[in-house]
């Protein structure tokens, strides 16, 4: 019924991408890759020149609305697109938003921040959505390109976040603020709503600090904020399907929850504690293996736990859930490492059994139990195919495939 509004292309753009990494070194990497030129040019007919200013706007045509946040996450994809393939093209496009971002977002309006909306009419206030993700894209600019600016201007993000717009007693973040009424370069009132991905992105963007400077302040912030996180927006469950009892993510917006999460994800690259990562993979294997995944392939993305009745669905929330099984698979391929397989034999010790044998290859099905007791008692099965020199593992959620990960003896 029309083009795609940018923040639901956006969406479908960030779960390619999460694709395009998964599938490195896989064989279906060329498959993946060969759709690159599309993606670009899909994302880049929004990117428009408007009152002398180049970013990407709501509609793919200058004229209409143009919002920070719906840049930064694109930015975000874009360097993340040139750390996996290295093309030019990406880090190019980053640089545009990182320009909007940082020449035109940023004023001294309440004291800094990030603003939220450029076109039609400029908005006064600052927001948690624009200044958080800024400062993890200045991280990740950093780490692409080494340059100081970025990471002073992600610290710079950073502070204004925890200084302005974090609720201290419980370490999440409020929506945005409004200039002072005596002074508009000082912070004003605060609109106290609270949203996930506003406090899972300086999350991530603690975790990023941390990893690049080595400050301990940055990862105990880092600790406080995802314990917040999982206590708000999560919620206990018990799943007939996979008969488990865990916290599985609230009901609410699934884009908004995605966001979150990669905030647990950058934790989890530091701690391998899968303290939260559990919570989020039993999340989606249940929501895949009951009624809240839909006969069309889709899932009833405003609750995971099943139980509603949907006739539409947006392209948003089915590239955020799409990146979300994505990552879940590659965490699980990570248990799948080359010192696991060697504690085990063909014999169906450790819960292995033997499922068909021919000249050149063995497949096995592998009890859940054997792998994690995050997923005992789910349906998943893991199907392990190898030659005498090679370990191929793909992990199989009922329709759902994907490679999970690879390993050469």
């Amino acid at each position: 019924d029309g083009d795609a509004l940018v923040w639901g292309q956006g969406g479908g753009l960030s779960a390619f991408v999460a694709m395009r990494d998964a599938t490195k070194e896989s064989e279906v990497e060329n498959l993946y890759g060969a759709m690159d030129d599309m993606m670009f040019k899909g994302i880049q007919y929004f990117c428009q020149l408007d009152h002398g200013i180049l970013a990407y706007s709501c509609y793919p045509a200058a004229g209409n609305e143009r919002f920070y946040d719906d840049n930064v996450w694109i930015g975000l994809d874009m360097v993340d697109w040139y750390m996996e393939t290295k093309e030019m093209r990406y880090l190019t496009q980053a640089k545009v938003v990182w320009r909007y971002l940082i020449d035109h977002g940023w004023d001294e309006t309440c004291g800094g921040g990030v603003h939220w909306k450029e076109l039609n009419e400029h908005t006064t206030s600052k927001h948690s959505c624009s200044t958080g993700p800024t400062a993890v894209m200045g991280c990740k600019m950093y780490q692409a390109t080494q340059e100081q600016e970025y990471l002073d201007w992600a610290i710079k993000c950073y502070d204004y976040m925890l200084d302005v717009l974090q609720d201290k007693s419980d370490h999440l973040f409020y929506d945005n603020v409004r200039p002072n009424k005596d002074d508009p370069n000082l912070p004003g009132d605060l609109e106290k709503n609270k949203y996930s991905y506003n406090s899972g992105q300086p999350l991530q963007a603690a975790c990023l600090l941390y990893k690049i400077t080595g400050e301990q302040k940055y990862l105990d912030e880092a600790y406080a904020i995802a314990e917040s996180c999982h206590k708000k927006w999560f919620m206990p469950y018990r799943s007939k399907e996979l008969n488990l009892t865990f916290n599985i993510l609230a009901p609410g917006h699934a884009w908004f929850n995605t966001i979150m999460c990669r905030g647990f994800f950058e934790l989890y690259s530091i701690d391998n504690d899968r303290k939260y990562i559990d919570d989020i993979e039993k999340s989606m294997i249940h929501a895949w293996s009951s009624s809240c995944h839909q006969g069309n392939n889709l899932l009833n993305d405003d609750d995971l736990r099943g139980g509603t009745t949907k006739t539409s669905w947006e392209i948003l929330h089915q590239g955020a859930l799409d990146g979300f099984f994505v990552v879940c698979l590659l965490l699980f391929g990570r248990l799948c490492s080359v010192s696991f397989w060697k504690g085990y034999s063909l014999t169906g010790s450790a819960g292995l059994s033997l499922d068909a044998v021919s000249v050149t290859t063995v497949s096995l099905t592998i009890a859940v139990g054997a792998l994690s007791s995050v997923l005992t008692g789910s349906s998943l099965l893991v199907t392990v195919s190898f030659t005498t020199v090679s370990l191929t593992i793909a992990v199989a959620l009922t329709s759902v495939r994907a490679v999970a990960a690879s390993a050469e003896f």
